[in-house]
């Protein structure tokens, strides 16, 4: 069970993925960041294995899914021939070439986005079973069927590219839309549902999205859970508040030494769970398809919207205003606008 999806907009490409994946042996947590009790996928067990955005050279980034040796293998090839291929179709159909077959039983799916600092950008979608796709589609998903497979529909993409947002506000829209189609649209129930965060790459760079804490709540916001994520030398960082765990998610191909394992690191990113410094702050139903982005643009001064009181562990009491608080219990259904598929509202803080 995983999801990643890419979208090709003005000259950006964003990538997305969940933090899940079925694995072949027992997991060695019983819950995910979401806080959801882990079980079997398709009679296979379902954990947090490894992050699935791994950056391949300046300006490009892979999405993978599938079998975890298989996905070693191909971002390994990606890694040393990347710099020596001017066409990025013509790289990945090498992948069948000089890797191939592939076994129909351990199926991998790949997303490959990159961009230049001539303005140029591109999103490329392989697989194991049918090699290079040539659709063309600026939207391009992968991994098993699940409720964020129809989160980001033509309508909804279209309504984000009138409102035309900066690449870097545009991104956490985007993960907050996928995320609240699991949430809301039954993979929760499933303890299918974990952390999705992303990335863009424009101009021949790659930007991860900025520190966000996600806040999950019901009509009467009692004990929302939260989950803090943090981006860190192309490693994921997530704390979650329903068992107060610090996890890091390093990528399947990684050609240095993990970050986590340094110790000073560790306590650095403790220190910065409990600074509540956090850009962008999601507020999510888990009843409907309600969403609130609160963008925090200066730390110094106290929010309008949301006070957050450190408790221990990295978790937080919230204090909502009374705006905020409309906000987030908005129906999706009212008298002058009826009924819309989801209820997005951003503030700038």
């Amino acid at each position: 069970m995983s999801y990643c999806a890419g979208w090709k907009h003005k000259g950006s490409v964003y990538l997305l993925a969940d933090t899940v994946s079925s694995v072949q042996i027992p997991p060695r947590r019983q819950q995910i960041s979401l806080g959801e009790l882990l079980t079997d996928h398709r009679d296979e067990p379902v954990e947090e294995p490894a992050l699935k955005l791994v950056r391949i050279a300046p300006g490009a980034v892979a999405a993978c899914t599938g079998d975890a040796g298989s996905v070693s293998r191909l971002l390994e090839f990606l890694q040393a021939n990347h710099a020596g291929v001017t066409n990025n179709g013509e790289l990945l159909s090498l992948l069948d070439v000089r890797l191939g077959p592939f076994s129909d039983a351990k199926p991998v799916s790949l997303l490959l986005a990159t961009s230049g600092s001539d303005g140029s950008s591109e999103l490329l979608r392989w697989t194991s079973s049918g090699g290079l796709d040539a659709t063309g589609s600026d939207l391009l998903q992968i991994g098993d069927p699940t409720p964020y497979h129809s989160a980001l529909s033509p309508e909804i993409l279209s309504i984000l590219a009138a409102a035309d947002p900066s690449p870097e506000r545009m991104l956490p829209v985007l993960t907050a839309i996928a995320q609240s189609r699991g949430v809301s649209g039954g993979s929760i129930d499933l303890n299918g549902d974990g952390v999705i965060f992303g990335l863009l790459t424009r101009g021949g760079a790659v930007t991860w999205q900025e520190d966000t804490l996600v806040v999950l709540y019901d009509q009467a916001f009692a004990s929302p859970a939260h989950v803090a994520v943090l981006a860190r030398s192309d490693e994921l960082v997530v704390h979650a508040s329903q068992d107060a765990a610090t996890r890091v998610f390093v990528p399947l191909r990684s050609n240095r030494r993990s970050a986590a394992r340094d110790v000073c690191w560790l306590r650095g990113i403790q220190d910065e769970l409990a600074a509540d410094r956090f850009r962008f702050r999601v507020f999510i139903s888990t009843c409907d398809q309600v969403i609130t982005l609160i963008i925090r643009n200066d730390f110094e001064r106290e929010s309008g919207y949301v006070r957050l009181k450190r408790k221990s562990n990295g978790q937080f009491d919230f204090a909502l205003s009374p705006e905020m608080t409309s906000l987030l219990l908005r129906p999706l259904e009212d008298r002058s606008q009826g009924s819309v598929p989801l209820r997005l509202s951003v503030r700038e803080d």
